[in-house]
């Protein structure tokens, strides 16, 4: 009799987190599962979003050297902010659509998204080559709107595409896609700098838009590879509002989000004006941009492993005070050395800071088609802060260049962004310790009995 009660223990044992489920009114996030990884599949699946990121989130990092040569050459008729505006046009559109894109995508239509957008941003920036000069309307038609709306309609589908294949290596394989966007960072700037040099503006455009096509073409084919072709098409996700707006984790994550976008690209923007401004020749602070997307392409990648052992939330939080003390520190750059230092410690949290973001808002998901509904809805809401984030710097900096009134800004902010991480890891620690005692409780009734 005992020998039967121990087995029939051990038996609810395997079987009591899915018991335990229905004492919910909803299903368990999906930190709580543990299910299998992707295996040779899921990591075609990376290799395929890596690509995307680089020639599409990775492009949009030339826009620096885009911004210097239309102030100085092409669109010199128009006023500075106006050219800035298709730079942060380019950047709404690259999150606004995320919600829409997410939603298409985790009903089925991964394939039609991503082709669709792929196609409009490569078709735009060739178009973009043949705009003639003081021709401000087309190329905020072409690069402002056109590419921006093509990117936006891969960034979310091609990341969580990759979270659909992992679980308990998901930062890990987060962490490879967005570093994608640090590698483009790395490579397109100076090719585009040393093309226009030598062949114009246009020149230099159409030859990366080869680049980007050859990637593109790789990419596309790497990723039609993996997809479930026996998976019917679903209705579109549902989007419970009501739910989402008592996920406390879920409402400061995303709370979180937003103001980070109003000042996580101001360094990466102005890094090579600041150089310039306190003592660094040109080239050094040109390449300044390029140590940062390369301790960037580290930083998402190492850190989304570690994440994976010790916890997603854990990570964030450091991680976020860490780039939380690096904005408050760009005010006191001088010289050479120190801005190469800013650089390389910038591009290290930054670049592990959204990818790490985005698996925290994946893994609050109760399902895997989930996932990017709610990443996209946050990234969506969070556009209209990127848009308006590159003016409000601009009046913070002001004509007179005051570094201290944007660095402080943004250290404070981002130390409310931290704050908010911590909020989430303990709303989190509590509900795993509430599951915890219900299972104890469970097992000690089923026990008795």
């Amino acid at each position: 009799m005992t020998q039967k009660k121990h087995k029939d223990l051990e038996d609810f044992d395997d079987t009591l987190e899915d018991d335990l489920y229905d004492f919910k009114p909803t299903p368990p996030p999906l930190y709580m599962k543990d299910p299998s990884e992707g295996g040779p599949v899921g990591w075609l699946a990376v290799a395929g979003a890596f690509l995307l990121q680089f020639c599409t989130m990775g492009y949009l990092s030339t826009w620096n050297v885009f911004e210097e040569h239309y102030n100085h050459v092409t669109l010199t008729d128009s006023n500075p902010a106006a050219v800035r505006w298709i730079g942060s046009f380019q950047l709404f559109f690259t999150f606004a659509l995320s919600f829409h894109a997410a939603k298409l995508a985790d009903a089925g239509y991964f394939q039609h998204v991503v082709m669709s957008g792929s196609g409009l941003f490569l078709i735009s920036l060739f178009l973009l080559s043949f705009v003639a000069e003081e021709q401000f309307g087309l190329v905020f038609l072409c690069q402002g709107i056109g590419m921006g709306i093509g990117v936006g309609l891969v960034f979310v589908p091609t990341s969580t595409i990759a979270l659909a294949y992992f679980r308990r290596w998901r930062g890990l394989a987060l962490g490879i896609v967005m570093s994608g966007t640090a590698f483009g960072g790395m490579i397109f700037p100076p090719i585009l700098r040393s093309l226009i040099l030598h062949h114009g503006l246009g020149g230099a455009i159409r030859v990366t838009s080869y680049i980007v096509l050859a990637a593109l073409i790789i990419a596309t084919g790497l990723l039609i590879i993996p997809l479930r072709t026996d998976r019917d098409k679903l209705p579109l996700p549902q989007l419970p509002l009501l739910q989402y707006s008592t996920d406390i984790c879920y409402i400061s994550a995303g709370i979180s989000t937003c103001l980070a976008m109003l000042v996580i690209f101001f360094p990466s923007m102005y890094m090579e004006l600041l150089g310039v401004e306190r003592g660094a020749d040109p080239v050094t602070s040109f390449n300044s941009g390029i140590v940062s997307s390369l301790t960037g392409l580290m930083g998402g990648v190492f850190l989304g492993f570690i994440s994976d052992m010790y916890g997603i939330w854990n990570v964030m939080i450091p991680v976020s005070g860490g780039l939380a003390l690096t904005l408050f520190t760009m005010c006191a750059v001088q010289g050479p050395k120190s801005l190469i230092a800013h650089s390389i410690f910038y591009g290290f949290f930054s670049g592990a800071w959204l990818s790490l973001m985005i698996t925290a808002l994946s893994s609050l998901a109760t399902k895997v088609e989930e996932m990017g509904t709610r990443v996209g809805l946050v990234l969506t809401g969070s556009s209209f802060f990127a848009l308006f984030s590159f003016g409000l710097q601009d009046a913070l900096l002001g004509t007179r260049f005051n570094w201290a009134a944007p660095s402080f800004f943004s250290g404070f902010l981002f130390l409310g962004v931290t704050g908010l991480a911590l909020l989430s890891r303990a709303k989190l620690g509590a509900a795993k310790a509430l599951t915890s005692e219900r299972k104890r409780y469970i097992k000690g009734i089923f026990y008795i009995l």
